[in-house]
């Protein structure tokens, strides 16, 4: 079985945080790098090694950047991550074992070590439309075969630099593969490491961002959304993220709006 490594990344202290990352040679593995704005800087001279493929966009927009590193991957299994995570020790050996565990296995989805409270499923689970209670899934949590792509690809319009929904691209993603039926499985193994604080701790200034997360939830719960948008409007005020009339208003903005996003 073979294994690529999808890492985004932005301007050229992006491609120096790449070669901060432990990218460590292992048989059948390789890391796949899509570089944007890079200002034709000069690639650090760590990266270059036959296992690690960069590939400069002159595009904008995370999504699109995702989408062109996972057009240039070849392996069986991907697994996406970030600039600014850690790798453990083990784990791509461990994501790979688990897809030869269970070969019906499309999607899989792992634990990350990350600041504050995390919810997860307990043990090795199935995950249909609807996700457990309180489980949310971002992007280097996610492996899966190389085949459902470009078929099922990152939606351009989501995730930062995007211009329109600033947020929930990864969430999107998953979504889609769950609404278009792929066997989707939770495994219960820590993948990799987020050291800094999470996105979703911060403050929400930007409207497009809270506009997402209406989009999200409208096409993850299609008949509870009208009672979900003010209660989420509610934890965003009481988390301190949000004041609740700026969210309710662009919550329900982003519903509206969803009418238009296919998945």
């Amino acid at each position: 079985m073979t294994l690529d490594v999808v890492i985004a990344t932005y301007m050229p202290e992006g491609i120096e945080r790449v070669a901060k990352m432990e990218l460590t040679p292992i048989p059948n593995v390789s890391y796949i790098v899509s570089w944007q704005n890079h200002q034709n800087h000069k690639i650090p001279e760590k990266l270059l090694r036959e296992d690690i493929h960069i590939h400069r966009l002159n595009e904008t927009g995370l999504s699109r950047n995702r989408n062109n590193a996972l057009s240039h991957s070849k392996a069986e299994i991907i697994y996406l991550a970030d600039d600014d995570i850690k790798i453990m020790p083990g784990a791509l050996a461990t994501i790979m074992k688990r897809f030869e565990e269970y070969p019906d296995t499309e999607m899989a989805t792992f634990k990350m070590k990350e600041t504050g409270v995390k919810t997860y499923p307990e043990g090795v689970m199935e995950l249909g439309f609807y996700l457990p209670k309180n489980y949310n899934i971002g992007t280097c949590q996610m492996a899966f075969r190389r085949r459902i792509f470009p078929g099922i690809k990152f939606n351009p319009e989501f995730g930062l630099g995007s211009g329109k929904f600033e947020l929930g691209e990864d969430e999107l993603f998953h979504l889609s593969c769950r609404k278009h039926g792929l066997k989707c499985r939770f495994f219960p193994d820590v993948v990799a490491s987020h050291p800094q604080d999470a996105t979703g701790t911060k403050k929400i200034t930007n409207p497009k961002v809270v506009q997402a997360m209406g989009v999200l939830i409208t096409k993850s719960y299609p008949h509870s959304f009208l009672l979900r948008i003010p209660f989420k409007s509610w934890r965003l005020r009481k988390n301190k993220r949000s004041g609740f009339l700026f969210a309710l208003i662009n919550l329900y903005i982003g519903s509206l709006k969803s009418v238009r996003v296919k998945i």
